[in-house]
């Protein structure tokens, strides 16, 4: 089942993605809420954990029972000899991943983490795999190609899209977008669009779950209409904020909420070009894979689930409200 293994493939992916400290959907929930990343991740872990368990042991479970007579072998060694025969497998090439860590538990600053663990990287390429510091440079611009690095290697056709990729540059699309998206949604605020949403929404949600299960859904929906999930993060998370602190809840959960719908929505919805993104990339169609992709149904009903018994509804003490109105004012 090719759609099975490409939403166990993104479901994984998207696991790190929630959680790692030095991933954009992190970082920019944190600074939306004002909290930090380690404080977000504390905050989300509980729930992902607990969906990623429960979506491992679906998979372990769909696996066993429909990958009789298959034998996967023909399709891997190929890529697997390619790998040994144009590289240098090793222990090593963990050390970035392993920097990256360390620095992200001492709670150094995100752009400072990914650019150590980068020029960690560079150095590996250099001294290891022996490739020239100027192609080294060169990919972290415009990606890996393996035309430079691997001139007259015969990679299979799996592996060189695998290579292929990745650089600054690469983002350039996705930032040009996020801006156009952002002018309209200034546009929006100006217009008194937001308030008027706002208090529409939110008008009969004064309790923990109430609020939670307003906040996923504006969110989620926003997100199936704009087919953005970083600016679904920002409006939700600011639109949100207002009505969270009203009823004496600390807003830091927001940050958790908007994202678990911005990504139940960007990942799941068959037209947003997340999902047609992965797809392609996959080779399937979104439709293949979503029916599987347990792992984001899963976020945001333990999200719902928890609140409505109770757990992570934390309330607003006084140095906290003080706090708050202080920011607000200031802003």
């Amino acid at each position: 089942n090719l759609g099975m293994a490409a939403a166990a493939c993104i479901c994984g992916a998207a696991f790190g993605q929630y959680i790692s400290p030095i991933a954009d959907f992190p970082n920019l929930s944190a600074s939306m809420s004002k909290i930090s990343t380690i404080d977000y991740i504390k905050l989300y872990a509980p729930y992902v954990g607990i969906a990623f368990i429960l979506t491992a042991a679906f998979y372990i479970f769909a696996g066993q029972t429909s990958s009789a007579g298959i034998d996967l072998s023909s399709d891997l060694e190929p890529i697997v000899n390619a790998v040994f025969s144009n590289f240098k497998p090793s222990v090593l090439v963990f050390l970035p991943l392993v920097v990256a860590l360390v620095l992200s538990i001492m709670k150094l600053h995100s752009v400072l983490v990914i650019y150590i663990a980068g020029f960690v990287g560079i150095i590996l390429g250099v001294v290891w795999q022996g490739f020239s510091i100027a192609d080294c440079l060169n990919a972290s611009y415009s990606g890996f190609d393996s035309a430079v690095f691997l001139a007259g290697a015969d990679l299979p056709d799996i592996l060189m899209n695998l290579l292929n990729r990745g650089g600054i540059l690469s983002m350039a699309d996705s930032m040009i977008f996020i801006y156009l998206i952002l002018t309209c949604v200034a546009l929006f605020e100006v217009m008194g669009t937001f308030e008027v949403l706002k208090r529409t929404a939110f008008r009969k949600a004064e309790k923990a779950f109430p609020l939670t299960l307003t906040t996923m859904g504006f969110g989620t929906i926003f997100g199936l209409v704009t087919c953005e999930p970083y600016v679904t993060v920002i409006v939700t998370s600011d639109i949100a904020r207002g009505p969270f602190k009203e009823a004496g809840y600390d807003p830091k959960k927001i940050s958790i909420i908007a994202n678990a719908s911005a990504n139940f929505a960007g990942y799941l919805a068959p037209w947003s070009f997340l999902a047609l993104y992965l797809a392609s990339s996959l080779g399937v169609t979104p439709l293949d894979y979503i029916p599987y992709a347990t792992f984001f149904y899963l976020v945001p009903i333990l999200i719902l689930i928890f609140s409505l018994i109770g757990f992570g509804n934390k309330k607003l003490v006084a140095k906290d409200a003080a706090t708050e109105a202080t920011s607000g004012v200031s802003q």
